[in-house]
């Protein structure tokens, strides 16, 4: 895995965490909302699993927050997002829905019209 990609993760994983604490849910309560394990939610917490994009929407949407909570500020796929190379790594994970976990090209289209909607504001 790519450094880049390893700070991705690890900056989501501890975003994960804070909104799971700003929302007074305990690690076994927070996985058994989304059919996990503590044990997945402990190694994402910690940067050592990624998370899915699908799982990072549905946290957003289950506690109705922005997504950017999650994936922290400096994501934003805007041209007038800094350029601290973690930009790209978010868009790049976007890219890669189409041979991932999402094949059909509408869901694609619209989580990534979701994901700008939400992070550019």
């Amino acid at each position: 895995m790519l450094e880049e990609d390893k700070e991705f993760y690890a900056l989501i994983g501890e975003n994960i965490r804070r909104v799971r604490e700003e929302a007074n849910l305990k690690q076994e309560a927070f996985a058994n909302m989304f059919g996990l394990s503590r044990a997945s939610i402990v190694n994402i917490e910690k940067g050592r699993q990624n998370p899915s994009l699908y799982f990072v929407v549905k946290i957003a949407v289950t506690l109705n927050i922005k997504i950017e909570k999650i994936l922290g500020s400096t994501y934003s796929v805007n041209d007038n997002a800094p350029d601290d190379g973690l930009s790209h790594s978010f868009e790049r994970k976007i890219s890669q829905l189409q041979t991932d976990q999402f094949r059909n090209p509408e869901t694609i289209n619209k989580l990534r019209s979701f994901l700008i909607e939400n992070i550019s504001k």
